[in-house]
């Protein structure tokens, strides 16, 4: 197994550093891995098997994705077992650690190669590009936190809005007699945030960002989708790596029991 790992010190706390990088999802985008498509069979102790698969320079690429482990806010970290390729397994995720006026991150890759393909490309390819991405992402939350950055990840991309909908939309959300200054928060919201917050908008979280009461702000998004705004759907998150990959339903009824 090689073994990687660079770190980075914030002057923020755990607790403020957290929210920015506890988004695996976002986390891949930022790091520039490729979209995988994942397969859930489900064991008979209970529980499921998860297979991921990925194209990786005309390679399909398949793994067996194990639970992530994590603490909040100290920690994740997830490990893959690959069936194929020149990786025979891989171990990613980062720590936390309070520091004096602050945080230190660390990044951790752990590599265990297949093959001589496998531990070139571990140490003169993916190390050196993990070194550049985890320092433009440090880099990144660093500004976020500090206000200078309207998105807390790099290469998260921000979709210009139809001027004439949104413009539309806000006429109508105003006349349902929400307060004004959380129209203009949901306006900014809705030009500056990167295209995968939009698509997964919580409101009770936006709320305590906001530090606005939660139940005016759930009335704002719940006024928003009538007015045309916003779509209101429901998903099952895994509560061990807080992602989704079930389908996304408009109701209820649409949910498997199972």
């Amino acid at each position: 197994m090689i073994q990687f790992e660079t770190k980075y010190d914030l002057p923020f706390p755990p607790e403020a550093v957290w929210p920015a990088l506890n988004n695996t999802d976002w986390m891949n985008r930022s790091l520039g891995l490729p979209a995988v498509r994942y397969e859930f069979a489900a064991n008979a102790e209970g529980g499921s098997t998860v297979h991921a698969r990925a194209r990786v320079a005309g390679l399909e690429v398949v793994w067996q994705e194990l639970p992530f482990e994590w603490l909040e806010p100290e920690f994740y970290r997830v490990r893959r077992v690959f069936e194929n390729g020149p990786l025979r397994e891989a171990i990613a995720g980062l720590e936390l650690s309070r520091q004096p006026g602050g945080t230190r991150i660390k990044f951790i890759s752990e590599v265990l190669p297949r093959n001589a393909l496998g531990k070139f490309l571990a140490s003169r390819v993916l190390f050196p590009k993990t070194t550049r991405d985890t320092r433009r992402i440090a880099a990144q939350v660093t500004a976020f936190l500090r206000g200078q950055k309207p998105v807390a990840l790099p290469r998260l991309t921000v979709q210009p809005v139809d001027e004439s909908t949104l413009q539309s939309g806000l006429e109508k959300l105003r006349r349902t007699g929400v307060p004004a200054a959380h129209i203009d928060r949901l306006q900014k919201m809705l030009r500056d945030a990167p295209d995968v917050e939009l698509t997964h908008i919580r409101p009770l979280a936006v709320a305590k960002h906001w530090s606005a009461d939660p139940w005016e702000v759930l009335s704002l998004f719940l006024h928003a989708t009538r007015s045309g705004l916003l779509d209101f759907r429901w998903e099952i998150l895994c509560p061990n790596c807080r992602s989704s990959r079930q389908q996304i339903v408009k109701s209820l009824n649409g949910l498997a029991r199972t």
